[in-house]
């Protein structure tokens, strides 16, 4: 497959001939559709799927709090359309970040993993049910779309008697590194988060004693599947475990994530 403009200049080629689930491997491709965003559909017959190809965009910015930039802040690009998680990754020492993501439509949220600063999903929305078409950012094959973002104090005072979340996530391949695990407790609103080290461990602290927690673990490469505690599907937030935290109190939640069959 490849794709030229107007005047005939390659842009980009993908694919094989072959047969099997590899990607960009083709069997009788019979249907080829293109998408506004500089998305290619290829209708994969023989082997039974449809193949998506696609020059990446890119998203960036900076995010800032009351403080200014604010570095490691946690960064996820979600797909309007289907509300798959494409691609997330942190903030650096600068509060900028950096997403290669498919073509597409995108919704952005941004997390302070410390709480000092509020949840917010681009642009200036506080929940994703208040986020419209028109907050949407817009991702071109090769183009670079800018969305810088400036968090609100969260107002959540440090806890009295802190609590613990801790535990090691795994993927097919062993440890995963670069997971973000994020402890939401549903009756306040209060939230914090960790991210993996090279051995999968993770460590929440600080969290405020409460008996609404849910734990959501995010691959930022989206290699892996997004889950809620425990095996749940990002869709599956109502049927997720809830944890109860005492003042003081430590527990340990392991996670096994399952590959992505779309990446």
């Amino acid at each position: 497959m490849q794709t030229f403009t107007p005047d005939g200049r390659l842009l980009a080629g993908w694919g094989s001939n072959g047969s099997g689930l590899t990607f960009g491997t083709l069997e009788n491709p019979t249907g080829v559709v293109a998408d506004p965003f500089g998305n290619v559909f290829v209708a994969d017959r023989d082997n039974e799927r449809i193949q998506r190809f696609a020059t990446p965009g890119t998203v960036e910015g900076t995010v800032s709090g009351p403080g200014g930039p604010i570095s490691g802040a946690f960064v996820a690009a979600v797909q309007w359309d289907s509300f798959g998680l494409a691609r997330a990754g942190f903030t650096d020492a600068a509060g900028e970040y950096r997403l290669s993501v498919p073509p597409g439509r995108y919704t952005l949220v941004f997390i302070d993993p410390l709480q000092t600063a509020a949840l917010e999903w681009y642009e200036n929305r506080a929940f994703i049910n208040e986020v419209t078409p028109a907050d949407l950012v817009i991702v071109e094959s090769g183009a670079t779309a800018v969305a810088d973002a400036t968090l609100a104090a969260s107002g959540v005072p440090a806890a009295a008697s802190p609590a613990t979340i801790s535990g090691t996530v795994t993927g097919p391949g062993g440890a995963l590194p670069g997971v973000f695990v994020v402890a939401t407790d549903f009756d306040t609103g209060r939230m914090r988060g960790a991210t993996t080290n090279a051995a999968g461990s993770y460590v929440i602290s600080g969290l405020h004693p409460g008996n609404g927690y849910r734990l959501e673990f995010v691959d930022p490469t989206a290699a892996t599947l997004v889950e809620w505690h425990d095996n749940q599907p990002a869709v599956g937030i109502e049927a997720a475990a809830v944890l109860a935290l005492s003042p003081g109190g430590a527990q340990v939640v392991n996670a096994a994530l399952a590959d992505d069959p779309g990446v």
